[in-house]
């Protein structure tokens, strides 16, 4: 079964509006797991605000 969130941009669709931050925790991920340290809360943040927007605007969209 496939579900998709409601709401747009979608966060794949917010990564390809500016890739550059999404490259830039990429890069630190892999360096943080060269070192073998799995600490990624940069990237989950990033992605927490990318799907609180999203988000948001289902919401908007809804009581539009």
């Amino acid at each position: 079964m496939n579900s998709v969130l409601p709401g747009s941009p979608a966060i794949p669709d917010q990564i390809a509006a500016d890739k550059s931050p999404y490259y830039d925790e990429l890069e630190k991920a892999d360096a943080a797991w060269k070192r073998r340290d799995l600490r990624i809360a940069s990237m989950e943040a990033m992605l927490e605000q990318m799907l609180a927007n999203q988000l948001l605007k289902a919401t908007e969209q809804a009581g539009a």
